[in-house]
């Protein structure tokens, strides 16, 4: 803790960690910080990122869910013990508000409303390895640049998000155009035959036709879902429908009524997914074994990366290619392995020769604490 008191700490007016570093104070008098009003945590922890900050203070969850965007971020102390979450109230609150707050709680948890609250807000915020993060982040602004254009025309298509299209593009082939798998499934969007065919792409590697096939294909499966199920929910089972077919959606949808949680909700059916690679349930199933820890994988990874694309700044992505753009393999000849190209001369989409320079506080001796 003494370290801290030669740092410049600065902090949300007003929040948790203010009155942590209060009950810090008690022990070291000396501690000072900097107070920042009408700011959010996330915000201060991309200025320490940035190195416009030395240190702030943040919670785990926070923290987690900021390395994911900002990979250099590091942690020195915890000056806290670890605390729960609570509603709180006055002492002199109104019995009766506070008797109505018991009795809802009471509620939501039993019902599993309180569960699925947090599967939506916290459950897919998987800390990315941070070489992952780096990737992530300098191909979102060297590679997507070429192809958001792509991902915009197939949103005006299906009228979803171009974003979510980007998000599913990225976790299925890292968005190489060239992508193929051990199973045969090639591609921006890694499409089997039988999906291409059925969506009318004819070359797989034409990433506008891969594109906008997966697109379609992901709409499809939406709207084969019954309608009692709403958004979010429908996607993330359509997305986990994408990843294993929509027959073993359907299996782990009945599996999860059968244990008495709810089917239409993906915080219930993405704990039930992986028991499809057990025999003792997929045995019992119509349509047998399934990688369903795979489909839970894509999901939460597809909605990091939706998060990410949303959180970069305006201008960071820009438009470099017309929508109309259609990419072509040409072979240039039977030895050389074949390369990607277009009327714009853009002749590599998979790996872009730019780095992404990133600035690491830790190495510079300005760390956050949290």
């Amino acid at each position: 803790m003494e370290g801290l008191l030669k740092k410049n700490i600065t902090i949300v007016a007003g929040s948790a960690q203010e009155a942590a570093l209060h009950e810090a104070r008690k022990k070291f008098p000396a501690l000072h910080w900097h107070i920042r009003p009408n700011q959010s945590v996330a915000q201060l922890l991309k200025e320490v990122a940035e190195g416009k900050l030395e240190c702030t203070v943040a919670n785990e969850e926070q923290l987690a869910l900021a390395r994911n965007y900002h990979p250099n971020l590091d942690s020195t102390l915890d000056i806290a013990t670890p605390s729960k979450l609570a509603w709180t109230f006055a002492p002199d609150a109104d019995a009766e508000l506070l008797a109505e707050a018991q009795k809802f709680f009471t509620f939501i948890k039993q019902d599993g409303t309180l569960h699925r609250l947090l599967g939506h807000y916290y459950g897919h915020n998987k800390q990315l390895e941070s070489d992952d993060a780096v990737a992530f982040i300098t191909k979102a602004r060297t590679v997507l640049p070429h192809i958001r254009s792509l991902f915009e025309e197939a949103a005006t298509l299906t009228g979803m998000e171009w974003q979510l299209i980007a998000a599913l593009a990225y976790q299925e082939s890292h968005w190489d155009p060239l992508a193929t798998s051990p199973t045969k499934v090639r591609g921006m969007m890694m499409l089997t035959e039988d999906t291409a065919d059925r969506m009318g792409v004819t070359n797989r590697l034409n990433a506008r036709q891969s594109i906008i096939g997966g697109a379609k294909y992901l709409l499809l499966l939406k709207e084969q879902l019954p309608l009692r199920i709403n958004e979010p929910d429908r996607t993330w089972l359509a997305l986990a429908a994408y990843n294993q077919g929509y027959g073993h959606l359907e299996d782990a949808r009945k599996l999860t009524q059968q244990q008495g949680h709810d089917p239409d909700k993906w915080a219930d059916v993405k704990k039930v997914m992986p028991l499809l690679a057990q025999p003792l349930y997929f045995e019992k199933t119509k349509y047998g074994y399934a990688r369903g820890g795979e489909a839970v994988n894509l999901v939460e990874m597809v909605r990091m990366n939706h998060d990410m694309l949303n959180s970069l700044p305006i201008g960071s992505v820009p438009r470099l290619i017309p929508p109309a753009q259609d990419y072509k393999i040409l072979e240039k000849s039977k030895n050389e392995a074949p390369r990607l190209s277009s009327s714009n001369a853009i002749n590599s989409l998979s790996e872009p020769s730019e780095s992404l320079s990133i600035y690491h506080p830790a190495r510079n001796g300005v760390q956050p604490a949290r």
